[in-house]
């Protein structure tokens, strides 16, 4: 006890006061204690409820595009001449609310001015239009022809493709944020008419576009109006056909008859095992 008095720290009266709060008065320090060196306390910064500190907030100026479109309607038809139902097949598109709308026999002609009247009255405010025409050189004065209608606000891109002999076709690209899809839409004419190839053509050209894009990237929708009798399981033509896409990794989706005489002559293939 004796040392504790010597160097200050020994209570010589009663407590006066609980730990921790103000010192009575007319008590006085030992001139030994240990000293004590108080500090202010840093000026801490207003924080909000949610623990932000709202003056570091830089506001930052972003340009957010419109996710793409997760599901497309699309529509294929054969025309048979657009010049004479233009109005016709707008008013389908329109109500329809098509997104993409494939034509076989368009009839449209390779001279632009020809097609300005017809275009005009066929496509929609906000829909656009890839065409490719029939070759004249191939002996027919008129006929054929192939396109796809579009919303213009799809980022749709025509590509470069072979020519072949038995068949008219056009090749587009729709981008759809990381993907894509590959469409072709496809017009073979009768073997009979003028501008028609033997069978045998048409399945050796035919694998040789599909062989084509065996590594291309994206997803492949081939349509069109083929003028094979798929639907009937006597008809030779049709089952070395249907045999050839099997063959070729194509899936045909097309059940109930398109033309008047209850045939199935088209069609639309995407690849085995994808799902669209």
């Amino acid at each position: 006890f004796s040392s504790l008095k010597q160097i200050g720290i020994s209570r010589t009266k009663p407590r006066g006061c609980r730990g921790g709060q103000k010192r009575q008065p007319g008590t006085s320090l030992s001139t030994n204690t240990i000293p004590v060196i108080e500090l202010s306390k840093p000026k801490i910064a207003t924080r909000s409820i949610s623990g932000i500190n709202r003056s570091n907030l830089i506001p930052i100026q972003t340009n957010k595009e419109p996710s793409a479109a997760t599901h497309i309607d699309a529509c294929l038809i054969n025309a048979r001449s657009v010049n004479n139902k233009s109005d016709e097949l707008c008013e389908f598109i329109i109500d329809n609310d098509i997104d993409i709308f494939a034509i076989t026999e368009t009839w449209l002609s390779s001279n632009s001015s020809t097609n300005k009247a017809t275009l005009g009255s066929l496509l929609p405010t906000g829909y656009s239009i890839l065409h490719t025409p029939r070759c004249r050189e191939r002996g027919a004065s008129r006929g054929g022809g192939v396109g796809v209608v579009y919303k213009s606000n799809l980022a749709f891109l025509k590509q470069e493709s072979k020519c072949y002999t038995s068949f008219e076709h056009i090749e587009c690209l729709l981008k759809t944020g990381n993907d894509c899809l590959r469409i072709i839409v496809l017009y073979r004419a009768p073997s009979s008419s003028i501008v028609g190839q033997p069978m045998s053509v048409f399945f050796e050209e035919f694998a040789d576009l599909i062989d084509s894009h065996t590594t291309t990237s994206g997803r492949l929708l081939l349509c069109g109006d083929f003028n094979i009798h798929v639907d009937d399981d006597s008809d030779k033509e049709g089952t070395c056909f249907k045999e050839l896409a099997y063959s070729m990794n194509l899936v045909q989706h097309i059940t109930s008859p398109t033309h008047r005489s209850h045939h199935i002559l088209d069609l639309v293939f995407t690849r085995r095992f994808l799902t669209y």
